[in-house]
């Protein structure tokens, strides 16, 4: 749909249902390359050829990890980008009962194992590339119709070329940051909800495109289990939310523990999203989490991107 009814430009792809169509695919698309199963999340089942002889076990590992089906296998083509964006674009209804899209500022943040391990507001690109961005979200989501908030994931190419990743029909775990980025009330969930009751959403224009305000710059980092187990606990949560002013931690109530789950996010503001960013990591880690008596401290895998 991206490529051929929303005409956004996208990686090179293909399909294959069997190994022999998978090395087909492969040698069409070129090395390196990226598998997935056609139903999948959080990079489950996906895996990066970089030779003909990973192909097999591509294979293998999208029918081992789907999440759902793996009739089908995508192949992908490599894209060297510098930053991946999620654009929240909002479907409403304005004040003549029309349906307009709206737009918050894009959302800059990274992954680790597949997963968002921490994101910010606003990211960090030029002029041109953010209203690249509100023209790609617009074309995608006029493709989908319908009303709400919608989670684009971007990537954004070493020349500032703007590639269509995925979407989600819905407030998306990057955008969690504008809990605290925007005014009270109109966070991903608040428009989300907003938009689809019909609800007044109010903006302000910006070069031709209406602009959800931004309050202040902010960041949000994952709180992520060490450990499997349940009757879960937590602590250090005071001396975490007492480090910053204008900051938060929220835990999901999840009531086991996984290695690599998130339990829950640290919100931070600052004066700009790259002291945010540092503020919310620091918060994050802070946090233990422990069970029967035993205190686990998170593992300490930091990527450092602004």
């Amino acid at each position: 749909m991206f490529a051929k009814d929303a005409k956004v430009r996208t990686s090179k792809y293909a399909y294959a249902s069997t190994l022999d169509e998978l090395k087909d695919a492969c040698e069409k698309i070129g090395y390196p390359c990226w598998t997935k199963p056609i139903q999948s999340s959080s990079g489950q089942g996906s895996y990066f050829v970089k030779r003909p002889k990973d192909i097999e076990t591509a294979y293998k590992e999208a029918h081992a990890h789907a999440r759902g089906s793996a009739d089908k296998i995508i192949v992908e083509e490599h894209i060297d980008f510098k930053l991946e964006v999620t654009e929240l674009a909002v479907r409403h209804l304005d004040e003549n009962n029309k349906t307009v899209t709206s737009f918050p500022k894009p959302v800059g943040h990274y992954q680790i194992d597949g997963d968002y391990h921490a994101s910010w507001q606003p990211a960090e690109v030029s002029k041109k590339v953010e209203r690249d961005i509100y023209a790609t979200t617009k074309k995608i989501t006029d493709c989908l119709g319908g009303l709400g908030l919608f989670g684009c994931e971007l990537f954004i190419g070493q020349d500032d070329t703007v590639y269509a990743n995925e979407i989600s029909p819905r407030p998306h775990d990057t955008g969690m940051v504008t809990m605290s980025t925007h005014a009270s009330g109109y966070s991903e969930m608040g428009l989300h909800a907003r938009a689809v009751l019909g609800l007044p959403i109010p903006t302000v224009e910006a070069n031709n495109v209406r602009q959800i305000p931004l309050m202040s710059p902010g960041a949000t980092h994952v709180i992520l289990s060490p450990v499997n187990a349940g009757n879960v606990q937590y602590r250090n949560i005071y001396p975490a939310m007492n480090m910053y002013p204008n900051s938060t931690i929220r835990l999901f109530g999840k009531p086991e523990a996984h290695v690599g789950r998130r339990m829950g996010v640290a919100i931070a503001l600052a004066d700009t999203a790259k002291e945010a960013v540092q503020r919310a990591e620091k918060m994050a880690h802070t946090i233990e989490i422990g069970s029967n008596g035993k205190w686990y401290a998170q593992d300490e895998k930091i990527k450092h991107v602004l």
